[in-house]
This record gives C-alpha cells, structure tokens and sequence, in this order.
C-alpha cells in the first residue's frame, strides 16, 4: 500500500493490518481511529457462552467469532507511525487493562474514557450485569484534543442500537455522530486518520465529512 489518495483523500488497503501497517511511514498518521476485535465469540440464541450462561432470543443476534488478536503486538507497531501520540481504540472491558498498561504505564501519555451507552442492548443479563456498554479509551500527548462545542466534549453517547445501524450489515458499527466527535476533537481538515480495522467504514464516512485524508485496511472481502 503506498501512501497515495485519490481525488476524495481516501487510501483503501484490503488484507490484515499487519500487511497494510508495513506500507506506512513512520510519522506519517496524524490520528488512528479503530475497533479493534474484542477476542469474544457471541453465540446463537439458546446456547450458552464461556461462562455457561444461557443466551435468550432476540432480533438480529448472530454468531460473531473474532479472530484472535494480539493488542501489544499491535499497540507496539502503530506506535512508530504516529507523528504524536494520537489514538482513539474502542475496546471489550477486559481489555482495557493490556492498553492502559501500554499507553499509560509505558508510554506516560494522558488518556479519557469513553463510552458508548446502548438503551436497548440485548438481555443478555444472566448472572451478570447487562452488556448495555462499549468503551472508547483515548491516549494522546498534551494539546491534542480540542472540543468545539459542549456536545463534542461529552464522554458519553446514549442512543439505542438502530435498525439503520443493523442495516448495515457488520455487528460491531459505532455511532457516527460520537465518531465524528472524536476526530473533529484530535484533527485538523487535511490531516491523516488511520483505521486498520475499518469494518462498515464508520471512520471513512466521517473523515470525507470532517474533509480529513483517510488511511483503511479491511481483511474481510464484503466489507472491504
């Protein structure tokens, strides 16, 4: 993948992150914006996940595997390519630990806690809380984020899974608003974002919107 966009500023890469990464100078990327795979595996309504629990019915559950991912391995090769300290990730709760470790522990940078707040999340609720949250970790250097309005500068967005979002056809779709938001916040117009996992292309829409040059790489065929 070289480093050239067309006329919209759009790169598209298709194949693993690892394949597309290699092909990005270092200290090229002004803001990577991802979700990365959670490491879970949803099961089909009536059986019972990892913890035994059983799953109930309800509209439009599917089967997701997730292929397993190595979050240091990653956290570790995107680092170089930032020209500062730049990245927004969401994340499953378990993992929010192996990025704090590196981001904060090692790396020394600031961070925020975003998240997703769902008002009608499946009721997936045996035996533990419901599942109605998905987090956004943010670490970045001093100086990098500037809200220009109240709404912007919320951490969290409330809003129920819609069936414009379902529609799409990818499980894990973010809210393009909130993305929006984000990237507003830790970019200027003309800037590069960067989304090795890119999924539907919620990163993509938003940087045509927000007029900032997009870098994404997508392993899966479809969704490419």
């Amino acid at each position: 993948m070289k480093e050239l966009f067309d006329e919209n500023g759009v790169r598209l890469f298709k194949g693993d992150w690892r394949d597309g990464i290699k092909s990005i100078a270092d200290g090229s990327v002004d803001l990577i914006y991802t979700d990365p795979p959670y490491n879970m595996h949803i099961v089909k309504p009536g059986e019972r996940n990892g913890n035994n629990d059983l799953i109930s019915s309800y509209e439009g559950l599917n089967v997701v595997q997730a292929n397993k991912f190595d979050a240091v391995e990653f956290c570790e090769a995107v680092w170089h390519k930032m020209r500062r300290a730049n990245i927004y990730l969401w994340c499953a709760k378990r993992q929010v630990s192996e990025y704090m470790n590196f981001f904060v522990n090692e790396k020394k940078l600031n961070y925020d806690l975003l998240f997703w707040l769902k008002t009608n999340a499946p009721p997936t609720f045996f035996n533990k809380y419901l599942s109605d949250v998905e987090y956004c970790l943010y670490f970045h250097e001093s100086g990098l984020v500037h809200p220009r309005s109240y709404n912007d500068a919320r951490t969290a967005y409330v809003s129920p899974l819609s069936q414009s979002q379902r529609s799409v056809g990818h499980p894990t779709v973010k809210p393009l608003e909130f993305v929006k938001a984000h990237i507003r916040n830790s970019s200027n117009e003309g800037e590069v974002v960067f989304d090795p996992f890119m999924g539907s292309g919620t990163t993509g829409e938003a940087c045509k919107e927000l007029g900032r040059k997009f870098i994404g790489c997508e392993i899966n065929e479809s969704y490419y």
